[in-house]
């Protein structure tokens, strides 16, 4: 089949042609409104992921924050405990060198 037998054939070509290029364009612009959507789409989750390392970090510094002064209470519980069972020892040992050296209802320590 030959199409250069008429101007019609050539009308037809160009049409052809014209449609392939508005098909083109089309196809172009719904490309890059899907891209420029991914590119939104990025720039929410980088916003989001963001957000969520502060909040991570913030809850980790609270957490370090609550075991350090946990740490302490500890510790200064423990110095009371020692003191306390200090102090009943000595008074164990009071009570040891009083029994039977009273006078008077009195305790009479020698030292």
């Amino acid at each position: 089949m030959e199409f250069v037998e008429t101007g019609k054939l050539n009308t037809q070509a160009l049409e052809d042609t014209g449609f392939k290029l508005k098909a083109e364009v089309l196809v172009t612009a719904a490309l890059r409104e899907k891209l420029f959507t991914k590119d939104l789409e990025i720039d929410q989750l980088q916003a989001e992921l963001a957000t969520a390392s502060r909040g991570h970090d913030i809850l980790r510094c609270e957490a370090l924050d609550a075991i350090s002064s946990m740490s302490h209470k500890m510790k200064d519980l423990e110095l009371q405990v020692s003191f306390q069972l200090k102090v009943n020892t000595s008074a164990k040992r009071v009570s040891i060198a009083c029994y039977g050296y009273t006078w008077n209802n009195r305790c009479v320590v020698y030292v």
